[in-house]
């Protein structure tokens, strides 16, 4: 089974994600950016690269001074295999664990 990602591939994503970031920093110079990678149950090689690329892009706005930016690992998401359907697309009980973390990281970035 071949994982189909917004991003085709690595290069796609490299060449895409910095510009999106900037993009959406320039029309709102105040949000809060959440950076999420991709949830994996277990690493892949493909997995790793991507977090990479978003790591860059995180280390390149803190750099840069965003103090808005936040990482949220996608390997944090899903505890077991049996939150998805085929070891990639969650499943019910997976949509609601990933859901769970998601509110939990965003309520620690608003302070809730």
């Amino acid at each position: 089974m071949r994982i189909r990602p917004n991003a085709p591939n690595v290069e796609k994503l490299l060449a895409t994600h910095r510009p999106f970031y900037e993009a959406v920093r320039l029309a709102n110079a105040d949000m809060p950016i959440l950076f999420v990678s991709r949830p994996e149950i277990y690493s892949t090689e493909d997995g790793e690269s991507r977090r990479k690329v978003i790591k860059k892009t995180v280390e390149f706005a803190k750099e840069s001074g965003d103090k808005n930016v936040y990482y949220l690992d996608g390997r944090s998401l899903l505890c077991d295999s049996d939150m998805t359907h085929d070891l990639i697309h969650p499943n019910d009980l997976g949509q609601a664990e990933i859901a769970g973390n998601i509110i939990e990281k965003l309520e620690e970035i608003f302070k809730i």
